[in-house]
């Protein structure tokens, strides 16, 4: 993600916020667990990419992380229901491969957080799916990103639960 260098700080840490999110994402959904549970404290045992912990850790911006995290562990079967609304037959959400799936699940956590305007989501998680994948598979994040737009109120479940004004 060489772009990323040419970014102003904080849109720096933010983007390194959503990258180790879907790292650590994915780490969780490799173990199959029927529940996912992630916290800070799993940055370092779920990150199965051969990239700088260290140096991640530190540009990160925490407190993004936290929110998608806790996001998702908090609202994962609402996020799932939708999920499984969105993704019928043939293209069911257990056939997406996990890596897709994390960077969906992110995607949908941080809009359902209504904290950052859409378009900046859709720019950077179509960065991000770039930063993994080297085919068009960000036309099928561009696609969702674009179905859960016309549905937006599906995905504001947190502020129902008060999660935005806690995390």
């Amino acid at each position: 993600m060489s772009q990323s260098k040419s970014l102003p700080p904080s849109q720096q840490r933010s983007r390194m916020s959503r990258l180790r999110a879907i790292q650590t994402i994915y780490g969780a959904l490799l173990q199959k667990p029927t529940v996912l549970n992630i916290s800070l404290d799993d940055l370092d045992t779920l990150n199965i990419f051969d990239e700088d912990q260290e140096f991640q850790t530190k540009q990160m911006d925490k407190t993004l992380f936290k929110k998608i995290t806790t996001t998702l562990n908090t609202y994962q079967n609402d996020l799932y229901d939708v999920l499984s609304e969105i993704f019928q037959p043939p293209r069911s959400w257990d056939k997406i491969e996990p890596l897709m799936q994390s960077i969906l699940l992110s995607a949908s956590c941080e809009v359902s957080l209504g904290k950052v305007p859409f378009g900046i989501i859709v720019n950077e998680y179509l960065e991000v799916t770039h930063a993994f994948y080297k085919g068009n598979e960000f036309q099928l994040v561009h696609g969702f990103l674009h179905t859960i737009s016309q549905s937006a109120d599906q995905f504001n479940f947190t502020d129902s639960y008060g999660l935005t004004d806690h995390v």
